[in-house]
């Protein structure tokens, strides 16, 4: 990745933390889970690789990956890929377009900040509530709060 360099100039990380991170994927040895995946974000500007930390966005590269190098099987048209977070020990289905059983990567799903579309990746999180900071509310203060959108026309 090039750390630690602030500059990164001999990596590929893009001298910024949310493009140095890094997933490591293995075929899961627990029945009814397909891979375990695990999330580590690269330090910048210290040799620091932190394993506390999520990625949505790099869970759902996981699922093409697991394809393209065999560890999952394809199907035609979707194919599910049951996933285990191990930072979190939490579990996912991840839904991948695969018609023919190769992975689809054009399409015209768009994220924020992100340049270009790409294909979508549906990820089905099953029980992630408290996974991170212990409860689902960490606080125990329960409180509505209605927000009202204006919108010019």
């Amino acid at each position: 990745m090039g750390s630690p360099d602030v500059n990164q100039i001999d990596g590929i990380g893009g001298a910024h933390p949310l493009r140095s991170e890094v997933a490591i994927v293995e075929r899961s040895k627990d029945p009814g889970i397909d891979i375990d995946f695990l999330f580590a974000q690269v330090s910048v500007n210290e040799p620091l690789v932190d394993t506390t930390p999520n990625s949505g966005n790099i869970l759902a590269a996981v699922v093409p990956f697991a394809i393209e190098r065999g560890l999952v099987e394809a199907c035609d048209g979707e194919t599910t890929v049951g996933a285990r977070t191990l930072n979190t020990g939490t579990f996912a289905d991840l839904v991948a377009g695969t018609p023919g059983g190769i992975v689809q990567y054009q399409g015209e799903t768009r994220i924020d900040g992100v340049p270009g579309t790409g294909a979508t990746i549906k990820i089905d999180f099953l029980n992630v509530a408290g996974s991170v900071c212990g409860s689902l509310l960490p606080t125990a203060c329960r409180r509505l709060v209605l927000i009202t959108v204006c919108r010019a026309r």
